[in-house]
């Protein structure tokens, strides 16, 4: 098994190296020896070069031994200049590459300061920008929020008016029913009254006829309570008749009443199409609003097409039975 590399070797074999004018170096010292590594040699030859200086300044190191022949001691010369020569050029190399790795790392240095001072002010501007952007984030987001309560509470307003119209269209409705139903009830009382007073006329009429044979007086009085029956229908009919135009009046009353609430209608529809045109993100509430206009608008023509059906027909029996009766006399 091959033993490791000692410094001894090492310097051994740079010694023999600058005797032969060579400079020592890792690879031919690893040439010289015909083994070892360069992570084992580097750290000798280092040290070999740190001692040559002192070795140099020693002229008893290289000198050769009394006794020793002319030629022998003419190499050992040789060697002590050339290994003078290699010290100086290897000590200028060392310090002008020392200088030189030195100058390369305060440049690097200084340009990595540099870089880093750059990248910090970029990175406090861009902190800087983006705290700018999210503070206007964050007012953008507080207005949205203080718009979308403002129209919240808009629409809220648009709905409860639209309940109180439907709520109010109701009451109408209801008051117009029991109003139509009263104006019918007295319709009906009044041409019951009627009828009961052409059946007593015909009947008088009767008893006249069949009576009259018997006296002249007679008939004159039948005939004055005829008179009287005819009067007496007459004056029925004039209050059938006032009452069908109070009647009327209060359909026309209503009827202005309707009016208004269908105003008041289009004035919240108005109101909610403003709402839904100012609150998109409330498209939901704004649809359940139409939905209720909707309905409340059927109602009003459903209203109003009863309204216009009772104008259209109303009540005309008074009239012909007044004509029958008399056409009977």
């Amino acid at each position: 098994m091959p033993r490791g590399i000692t410094e001894n070797d090492v310097w051994t074999a740079c010694d023999a190296l600058l005797v032969s004018g060579s400079r020592p170096t890792i690879e031919r010292v690893r040439h010289h020896l015909g083994r070892g590594s360069p992570n084992t040699v580097g750290p000798h030859l280092d040290t070999w070069f740190k001692g040559l200086g002192a070795r140099i300044q020693d002229p008893a190191a290289f000198a050769a031994p009394s006794g020793v022949p002319d030629p022998v001691h003419a190499a050992a010369s040789q060697l002590w200049e050339v290994a003078q020569a290699e010290a100086r050029r290897d000590t200028e190399q060392r310090v002008t590459q020392g200088m030189a790795e030195a100058e390369a790392r305060a440049l690097a240095s200084e340009t990595r300061a540099q870089q880093s001072e750059a990248a910090l002010q970029a990175s406090a501007m861009a902190a800087q920008r983006a705290q700018e952007e999210l503070t206007r984030a964050a007012g953008a987001l507080e207005e949205a929020l203080r718009n979308h309560a403002a129209e919240k509470a808009r629409v809220d307003e648009v709905r409860t008016a639209l309940a109180a119209t439907h709520l109010r269209i109701q009451q109408l409705e209801a008051e117009l029913a029991s109003q139509r139903a009263e104006a019918a009830q007295q319709v009906a009382a009044a041409l019951e009254r009627a009828d009961a007073a052409d059946r007593r006329v015909a009947m008088e009429l009767e008893r006249e006829r069949s009576a009259r044979a018997k006296a002249e007086r007679a008939v004159e009085g039948w005939a004055a309570k005829a008179d009287a029956a005819r009067r007496e229908t007459v004056t029925a009919t004039d209050e059938l008749q006032r009452k069908l135009d109070a009647a009327h009046m209060r359909e026309m009353q209503l009827q202005a009443q309707l009016a208004s609430a269908t105003a008041d209608l289009a004035l919240e529809r108005t109101l909610r199409q403003d709402a839904q045109g100012a609150a998109q993100a409330q498209e939901a509430n704004a649809r359940a609003a139409r939905d209720q206009t909707s309905m409340l608008h059927e109602t009003l023509e459903r209203l109003t097409a009863t309204l216009a059906t009772s104008r259209s027909s109303p009540p005309k029996s008074a009239v012909p039975r007044k004509r029958s009766a008399r056409k009977a006399v």
